[in-house]
């Protein structure tokens, strides 16, 4: 397809946790080919890395569903091209969950990526778990799977862990004691995004407070991310 040495580019990018410059690599694709899945998904998870302007990802998302079939089809022969790559088998994941809606292959892929210790797959398996899609609800396993994620700093898994401490029942016990305010830095992401602290060290007793992650625009908290047997 015209768009693979250009998204190869950027995936090597985001391999590197380059987020800028895969950004710009991304836009380019999309500038001569607006339709380009795996620029239009891979974009998505750049962003969601960076922590900002998450209105743009869930257009780009939208964009995604909406592309042509021709699309899909060039898509499905960059993916099938290099199965070994580990951020292509993530975004093949990501195209067969938003666009085919093929929930059940987008998991197996997912685990294919996060079994490799990809961030994004790690996090969407989590996410697969937790809602029971394509794969028998288990929010245990859905925990351990974002807990892994958010280790590794994705701000998507940070809040949504911080969610699992503050609401019993989703894959760990509450423990709002524990919760602490830590703003960090995420590539320059907009709002106060929120990080889980190892076990083991001294925390601060929670006082009542919240704060909005800049991730979501909506309420979480921080939390310990350890694993809940």
């Amino acid at each position: 397809p015209p768009q693979s040495m250009a998204c190869w580019e950027a995936d090597r990018h985001v391999l590197c946790k380059e987020w800028s410059e895969a950004e710009s690599a991304y836009q380019r694709v999309l500038v001569d080919i607006p339709t380009c899945l795996p620029a239009l998904l891979g974009l998505e998870y750049v962003l969601q890395w960076r922590g900002s302007r998450h209105g743009l990802a869930e257009d780009l998302a939208e964009r995604a569903r909406e592309a042509p079939m021709d699309a899909r089809h060039e898509a499905e022969q960059y993916f099938s091209d290099r199965p070994d790559d580990v951020q292509r088998v993530f975004l093949h994941g990501r195209m067969v969950d938003e666009v085919c809606r093929d929930f059940s292959t987008a998991i197996d892929l997912y685990r294919r990526a996060a079994e490799r210790g990809h961030v994004g797959g790690q996090y969407w398996v989590g996410y697969c778990f937790r809602n029971g899609r394509g794969v028998r609800r288990d929010r245990h396993e859905a925990f351990t799977w974002v807990a892994r994620a958010a280790e590794q700093g994705f701000p998507l898994a940070i809040c949504d862990l911080g969610h699992c401490y503050w609401y019993h029942g989703w894959g760990a016990e509450q423990d709002r004691a524990y919760a602490v305010h830590d703003s960090v830095d995420q590539g320059g992401g907009e709002g106060l995004l929120l990080r889980p602290t190892r076990t083991g060290e001294s925390l601060p007793e929670w006082d009542g407070s919240r704060t909005r992650c800049g991730t979501r625009g909506h309420v979480a908290c921080t939390c310990r991310a350890t694993i809940c047997n």
